[in-house]
């Protein structure tokens, strides 16, 4: 009797750690899944390449021994109908940087700068089609980016920011060998503008100052 008292007890506890053991594991899972958010600040620069200058801060987890690929920012543009005639995006000599966080050695991801270009489309990139972008890759360089960092990315535009910051959205993408991922932008973003009153200027000046 106490010996089948004593079997109950071992498999009831042995569940109990199972189950506990389950859990944290699940925990584990879900604190690596892959995760982008940033902040984006624009100011009145008075640039040759645009008038604004805008600038994210991008920060990432990708939670595997492989960084990203390359990341999206969506512009939240898409009702605007004059963004692919007016809309101007620049981008300087160097575009961003990162730095992978101290101690992310796996690979070929050291703890070295890493570069990247950008590339502006107002018609969208796979896995956002339609939806004005700015796709920022790294260059090609075999120190690219870690599963995890942070990244300063500039560019320049014709058009000012809201008058106030706009509430956190899903405005970034991260692709990773992995899949896509989106994650949420705070702060400015580009205005549109259409209207011929607001900006007293032709197109053809418009594209010489962005030459």
């Amino acid at each position: 009797m106490r010996s089948k008292r004593f079997r109950t007890y071992f498999l009831l506890l042995t569940f109990g750690l199972m189950l506990a053991l389950s859990l944290a594991y699940s925990r584990n899972l879900r604190a690596e899944e892959p995760c982008i958010q940033g902040k984006m600040e624009a100011w009145r620069s008075g640039d040759a390449l645009g008038e604004w200058t805008y600038r994210i801060l991008l920060h990432w987890e990708v939670g595997g021994a492989v960084g990203p690929d390359e990341f999206l920012i969506l512009l939240g543009l898409e009702s605007c109908p004059c963004v692919c005639e007016r809309f101007q995006v620049a981008f300087p000599d160097t575009v961003g940087f990162s730095m992978n966080e101290p101690g992310m050695s796996t690979g070929n991801h050291t703890d070295l700068y890493v570069h990247y270009t950008g590339e502006f489309d107002c018609r969208g990139f796979p896995g956002a089609p339609g939806v004005p972008a700015i796709r920022i890759a790294p260059l090609p360089d075999p120190n690219g980016p870690g599963p995890k960092g942070t990244a300063e990315i500039l560019f320049h535009a014709n058009w000012p920011p809201e008058s106030s910051p706009d509430s956190p959205g899903a405005y970034l993408m991260m692709r990773t060998p992995g899949g896509a991922f989106s994650g949420s932008l705070e702060g400015l973003l580009p205005v549109c503008r259409c209207l011929n009153d607001v900006r007293k200027e032709s197109w053809s000046s418009t594209k010489k100052r962005f030459r």
